[in-house]
């Protein structure tokens, strides 16, 4: 991928810039070597492939995702597509989703930067309907 500011889509560019403060603000990443975009939706939504500088034993490469919803970094396997970590995605937030639903600890599951409880859960599950119905669709 080029530098992020040199991207001409000032929507993927913006989404590209969430990516790499959301992954470099991890504790175990240094630094984001390249990111590349496998799929953005309207600026709504993007799913980058991430090379990274990890500390100690981090992992070298992941997926993020970033846009109008929280965002994550998933692992990374060559055999993935866009779409194979999108679907991670979506199962590891209705994870959240149904514990914080339920008003159960949602601390052992992926994080999320938004309080743990029925009205955001509600937010974020009709969010993901959105990607499993449009997007994960074959």
């Amino acid at each position: 991928m080029p530098p992020i500011e040199s991207l001409t889509n000032p929507e993927v560019r913006a989404l590209a810039v969430r990516a790499r403060e959301f992954l470099e603000a991890q504790p175990w990443c240094v630094k984001v070597l390249d990111l590349t975009c496998a799929f953005t939706a309207a600026g709504a939504i993007a799913v980058f492939q991430a090379d990274l500088a990890p500390t100690g034993n981090g992992d070298p490469m992941v997926w993020t995702v970033v846009g109008d919803l929280p965002p994550a970094y998933l692992p990374f396997s060559p055999a993935d597509t866009w779409k194979d970590a999108l679907a991670s995605y979506a199962i590891e937030m209705r994870r959240w989703v149904a514990a914080a639903e339920a008003g159960q600890p949602v601390d052992h599951l992926i994080p999320v930067n938004a309080p743990a409880n029925r009205e955001f859960g509600a937010m974020l599950a009709a969010r993901l309907d959105v990607i499993e119905h449009q997007l994960l669709r074959d």
